[in-house]
């Protein structure tokens, strides 16, 4: 048997030829991996979403408690105008020496409610409320003074007293000083400015 080298040479390059632009064209590491694009872009997707999910979270979170915040204020307030406002009266009128006293605030007058003991404010329009206690005869080590506690709500009185409101936040602020002694009123109108240096 007589073999044409030519042709054996010829038909192992064309081979080669053939195996090589086939892998050029399409290698064998892709052939085997087609369906890692798809794992790859479900699992680059995955990863967002899970990071949008957690941020959402967190700021519905952050949404949740300023809102809280803000009411929170509105009662902190509420209890400070009727604390300020019993404070100046007893201090400047001594109008709670005789309970039930009649005293304005903010324009309001607070009414008594035996029940609670103290007087009932609505203020702004009754969205908020205080209600407001004076101890003139509070004793501590044998020493009289007198203790002022205002409660303050950041929804109406009628909601805040009766309890039917879920979202009611309560603030509250004593103030305690001891008794005697009168403090003239401030004089009607702005105060002064400070001289200019």
């Amino acid at each position: 048997m007589f073999i044409n080298k030519n042709k054996s040479v010829n038909l192992i390059f064309s081979t080669l030829a053939r195996k090589s632009k086939q892998s050029l064209l399409f290698p064998r590491s892709l052939e085997n991996k087609k369906g890692f694009v798809v794992l790859y872009t479900v699992l680059i997707a995955s990863i967002i979403l899970a990071i949008v999910i957690g941020i959402s979270s967190i700021s519905y979170g952050e949404i949740i408690l300023s809102a809280e915040a803000r009411e929170g204020n509105i009662a902190f307030f509420a209890a400070d105008t009727g604390s300020e406002c019993a404070l100046y009266w007893d201090r400047t009128q001594n109008v709670f020496s005789a309970p039930p006293a009649t005293f304005s605030c903010d324009g309001l007058q607070p009414a008594y409610n035996p029940l609670i003991g103290g007087y009932v404010a609505d203020l702004d329009n009754q969205t908020h409320c205080a209600v407001i206690t004076v101890d003139k005869n509070f004793i501590n080590n044998n020493i009289s003074y007198t203790r002022i506690e205002s409660r303050g709500y950041n929804v109406s009185c009628s909601d805040a007293i009766n309890n039917t409101n879920p979202k009611t936040i309560e603030r509250a602020i004593r103030v305690t000083y001891v008794n005697g002694g009168q403090v003239t009123p401030p004089p009607p109108g702005p105060l002064p400015l400070p001289p200019a240096e």
